[in-house]
């Protein structure tokens, strides 16, 4: 019997030409840049001088209501579930009341995917025909979302072997992945105004957050508390008294890789940027995995709900919806393991600590901020460990063979960015579950939200 975890490698990659061509692009690009160091000179990925001043640029768009959706990073895994949740959300009429999406890298994959290939666009007709429709445009979506991109990023570093000692240049082949795959040279400027797209990366220089977004995310001091110190705040294209958005000719490919560049495997990503509207000196800004600093996405959509609520801006509710499949730390499972492999190939476990930590905090800020905002302002969260499932899809047959629960497999599903079709099953499975159970626990929130819990459910069982 193949060993479990030998297993496991056999199922999630074959044993054909392609699981080869990654273990010994892996092997190489290990060896050649640990004798050799870096050869060729990081990459500056965009280069921006900012219009000064930017007279056409809208500002964030004030409403009476924000419903947003925060995608988590977690790789294929995390995309492939946004991906399901998102499908849910549609089946019950919700996807086309969002207001906002706010991704983190493997997120930012179904994120980007969904702002690239609009839903609303894609199934403009109603009834049955619309019903069928969206079954297509979602089988669509869930496809894209479970392509092996390890394996066509080191494909790509093959084509061009002078990257492979560069993770800045390394960056740049997933970069083009994804625009072969689905966002096809995708530009901020052609993105549709709502939903705002809000992709989060982590600047190296501040360890802020920064934000790539269709619409102007103001840099401006706050004298309100919890924004008071620039650590909490956004960072994004806009500089000191110059509101900007991201420009209109970045690819979208570049702020989605950004989101996910995770050193030494790729990135960070560079951009050479003005030092301010009256000073063109240039200055870099490296930018990296947003899980670093929030890795679920929901920060960036509360602090627009504060800013919008303080500067006077008509909003009078908001719900945060958040697609979480972070990975989860799993204390008993660790203490006891002896094999340090358990941390050494699975780094993400270690920034995962501080996360764990942060995101402890920041519950308990944004809990104490919800009573003093004045308006109804709630969250729902779809937590993929939470999900409560009785049968193994028919794609896990070899898992169904190991003495282990469901709930124990779903915990252990890697963050990577490839996923085997039994884990996307299990994924998407979560997300029908966690969709269908959080929004009947909710009904007093939805109708809080002037969103009608009845007609949600019918909707839903059509």
């Amino acid at each position: 019997m193949i060993p479990r975890t030998e297993r496991r490698l056999h199922m999630r990659h074959g044993c054909g030409w392609r699981a080869l061509v990654k273990v010994a692009a892996v092997s190489a690009m290990t060896t050649v840049t640990g004798a050799c160091g870096f050869i060729l000179p990081d990459r500056i990925h965009y280069e921006w001088q900012p219009d000064t001043p930017c007279v056409d640029c809208a500002g964030e768009p004030a409403g009476a209501a924000m419903v947003g959706l925060a995608m988590s990073g977690g790789g294929s895994r995390s995309a492939v579930f946004s991906a399901a949740v998102l499908e849910a959300l549609a089946d019950r009429g919700l996807a086309d009341r969002l207001t906002h999406i706010s991704s983190v890298s493997g997120g930012s994959f179904a994120a980007s995917y969904y702002a690239a290939n609009p839903l609303s666009a894609a199934c403009p007709r109603s009834g049955q025909e619309d019903a069928a429709c969206r079954r297509a445009y979602f089988a669509a979506f869930g496809e894209a979302m479970r392509a092996d991109y390890a394996t066509d990023t080191i494909l790509q570093q093959l084509v061009r072997p002078g990257r492979i000692t560069s993770p800045t240049r390394r960056a740049t082949s997933l970069q083009e992945v994804l625009d072969s795959a689905f966002l096809d040279g995708l530009v901020f400027g052609s993105l549709a105004d709502s939903p705002v797209l809000l992709i989060n990366a982590s600047s190296y220089d501040d360890g802020r957050r920064f934000v790539f977004s269709n619409v102007v995310l103001a840099e401006q001091p706050s004298t309100y508390a919890p924004l008071s110190s620039d650590a909490l705040r956004s960072s994004s294209f806009s500089l000191d008294g110059c509101p900007q958005p991201t420009p209109p000719d970045m690819p979208v490919s570049l702020a989605v890789t950004a989101s996910a560049a995770f050193p030494p495997a790729f990135g960070p990503v560079a951009i050479q940027a003005a030092r301010s509207c009256t000073d063109p000196t240039p200055q870099y800004w490296h930018l990296g995995d947003g899980g670093i600093v929030d890795n679920t996405g929901a920060d960036t959509l509360r602090e627009l709900v504060v800013r919008q609520v303080r500067h006077g801006a008509g909003l009078d509710r908001a719900l945060i919806l958040i697609a979480d499949a972070g990975m989860a730390l799993d204390p008993e499972t660790s203490r006891n393991t002896r094999d340090l492999s358990l941390f050494t190939n699975n780094p993400g476990a270690v920034v995962g600590v501080a996360q764990l930590r942060g995101e402890a905090y920041a519950e308990l800020f944004w809990a104490r901020e919800r009573e003093t905002l004045g308006i109804p302002f709630d969250t729902i969260v779809f937590r993929y460990t939470d999900a409560e499932i009785a049968d193994w899809p028919a794609t896990c047959d070899d898992e169904r063979e190991e003495a282990q629960s469901i709930a124990a497999h779903i915990r252990a599903i890697p963050t990577a960015l490839d996923i085997s079709d039994c884990d996307a099953d299990l994924m998407a499975a979560a997300a029908r579950d966690l969709v269908d159970r959080r929004l009947g626990e909710a009904r007093e929130v939805l109708r809080l939200h002037s969103l009608d819990p009845d007609s949600v459910m019918r909707i839903a069982v059509q």
